[in-house]
C-alpha cells in the first residue's frame, strides 16, 4: 500500500494484513466496470492510493475511481468510495495525524 501524496520524497508504504487484504478483495469483487475516465490524479498533492499486489497489476484508487495501474488496464467505479475510505483510515496507524487529515480532506472524504 502506498499513499500517493508526495514528489520529491518517497510516499508513505505499508503491508496490509492478510485479514485487510481479504476486505479489500471482497469490495473489490462488488464492484462494477466503468469506461474509464480521465485522469484526476495529475499534478502535486493527494493523488489516490497505491496498491501493489504480488503477482497481479497494481491498482490506483482515487475519488470513486479503481484503476489497473497499467496502459489499457480496467477500470471500476466505487460510487460510495468504500474502498479509499478503507484505505485512507488504515493508513492513520501508518502517517503523522496531521498527513492522515489531510490526506482525507484533500481526497474529499470529511
Amino acid at each position: 500500500m502506498e499513499l500517493d501524496v508526495f514528489s520529491g520524497r518517497p510516499n508513505p508504504a505499508w503491508t496490509l494484513t492478510h485479514a485487510e487484504s481479504e476486505e479489500l478483495a471482497a469490495l473489490l469483487q462488488g464492484l462494477a466496470a466503468s469506461d474509464p475516465s480521465p485522469a484526476v490524479y495529475e499534478g502535486l498533492g493527494y493523488r489516490g492510493l497505491l496498491v501493489r499486489p504480488l503477482g497481479g497489476p497494481g491498482l490506483r484508487i482515487v475519488r470513486g475511481a479503481v484503476r489497473e495501474d497499467l496502459e489499457g488496464g480496467r477500470t471500476w467505479h466505487d460510487p460510495d468510495r468504500h474502498i479509499e475510505r478503507l484505505l485512507i483510515e488504515k493508513a492513520r496507524a501508518q502517517v503523522t495525524p496531521d498527513l492522515h487529515e489531510w490526506a482525507r480532506r484533500e481526497a474529499g472524504l470529511d
